[in-house]
């Protein structure tokens, strides 16, 4: 799933004695867009900010994440804007690029003085997939044998398509959507993926075909592109 990054940092300033607020720079990235995500009851109230860069391909639109997991629109942005509000600390937000989720979404939990900077860094693949990379690590109930170095690259479409590559060897999947997660069968056995938006990494568990009902044989952490 490669993706657009939104970059993040936090500063504060010294100005004639004053210590001004500190400004927190949001992290997060542009993924496939999920379900399940909601706004938490929040009492502290905080200004953020959402800044576009003027380099970027195209408008996005702005959504709040409501209690009950609804998108309420807010804003468009086109290259070169930005738009301050004010919110909640721990309010869910979600950047859509072209207003089209097929293009991904990405999430972010409101913090206190926040400015979210939107650039096209790790956009989205041309044909809006999304690419993920990494190395499985193998249980010892697994057996031996394994390539301890492999590689692996899954990239998903918004129809549900899967190309899974481990080292050389490829497949095409559809996968099937169980809430948060995503599971796909292929040659080698069952697979489940979920993304992890705090470190923004997709992680995945195998299982051998007829073996579903152990422990996982092995778990990956995938980041975002290919290797």
């Amino acid at each position: 799933m490669n993706y657009f990054k939104i970059i993040t940092h936090s500063m504060m300033l010294l100005v004639s004695s004053l210590l001004i607020s500190p400004i927190a720079m949001a992290n997060t990235n542009f993924e496939m867009c999920q379900a399940g995500i909601k706004s938490p009851v929040s009492h502290q109230a905080t200004p953020i900010k959402f800044v576009l860069d003027k380099s970027f391909n195209g408008p996005v639109s702005i959504y709040w994440i409501d209690f009950n997991g609804h998108l309420k629109f807010y804003k468009h942005l086109n290259p070169g804007e930005q738009y301050g509000l004010q919110t909640y600390v721990g309010h869910e937000w979600v950047v859509i690029p072209g207003n089209n989720k097929q293009n991904g979404c990405a999430y972010y939990a409101a913090q206190r003085n926040s400015t979210i900077k939107i650039t096209d860094h790790n956009a989205p693949n041309p044909d809006g997939s999304f690419t993920y990379s990494g190395t499985w690590q193998w249980a010892p109930h697994s057996g031996t044998g394994h390539d301890k170095h492999n590689n692996s690259v899954i990239t998903f479409w918004s129809n549900s398509k899967v190309h899974y590559c481990y080292n050389s060897k490829c497949v095409d999947a559809i996968a099937k959507e169980h809430g948060e997660y995503s599971s796909f069968t292929a040659l080698w056995g069952y697979y489940e993926f979920v993304v992890d938006h705090k470190r923004n990494v997709l992680i995945g568990s195998y299982w051998p075909f007829n073996k579903k009902n152990e422990f996982p044989h092995a778990s990956i952490t995938m980041h975002p592109g290919a290797p």
